[in-house]
Parts: C-alpha cells; sequence; structure tokens
C-alpha cells in the first residue's frame, strides 16, 4: 500500500514540475518577446590603392589630385555598394576564388 501511494506522490511531484517549468519557460519567452531590443549597425570600409611611385600626375608630386579623385569618387562608391543589381554585375568579374568568400545576402 505504501508503495502505491509513494508512486502515486512521485507522479504527482514530475507533473506538477513538468506543468510549471513549461508555464514558467512560456511566460518568461513572452516577456522577453515584448522587452527585446535590437539594435543592428553596419559599417563599410572602402580601402582604394594606387602607385603612387609610378603616378604621372602634372599637377602635384604627392599625387594629391588622385587622393581627390578618390574622395569624389565615394558617393559612387557607396552607390555601388548598396546597389544589389550592381554588386551582382559586379561579383560575375570576380576571380572564382574571390568570389565565393562574398555573399550578396
Amino acid at each position: 500500500m505504501k508503495l502505491v501511494s509513494l508512486q502515486k506522490n512521485i507522479l504527482k511531484s514530475l507533473v506538477i514540475v513538468i506543468v510549471l517549468a513549461i508555464l514558467g519557460g512560456s511566460l518568461m519567452g513572452v516577456h522577453a518577446q515584448k522587452k527585446q531590443l535590437t539594435t543592428y549597425t553596419a559599417r563599410t570600409n572602402i580601402i582604394v590603392s594606387h602607385d603612387l611611385n609610378n603616378v604621372s600626375n602634372e599637377n602635384t608630386d604627392d599625387g594629391q589630385t588622385i587622393v581627390n579623385a578618390d574622395l569624389n569618387m565615394m558617393p559612387t562608391y557607396e552607390d555601388i555598394a548598396k546597389n544589389i543589381t550592381i554588386s551582382k554585375q559586379a561579383k560575375k568579374y570576380l576571380p572564382l576564388k574571390v568570389r565565393k568568400e562574398y555573399s550578396l545576402d
């Protein structure tokens, strides 16, 4: 008789623990969803390189005109980076080894 009542008590306690765990987990999940604030930031770096030793530039000796030209091209580079159509076309011209490293998603 004692064994049967012990089994009932264990089963009842186990059911209570499982129900409370599911209920508590559900409540905490709903609470977490409502309190969740997600902020994403993105940053893009552009590296433009030139061989300034072989610059055939009549205006300056230090390649300053090339730097100014690159600075003036930054809005264009930005448009290229943000436009998925241009990015898809540009990816086609990358070498296969490099193309595998980049995703357009």
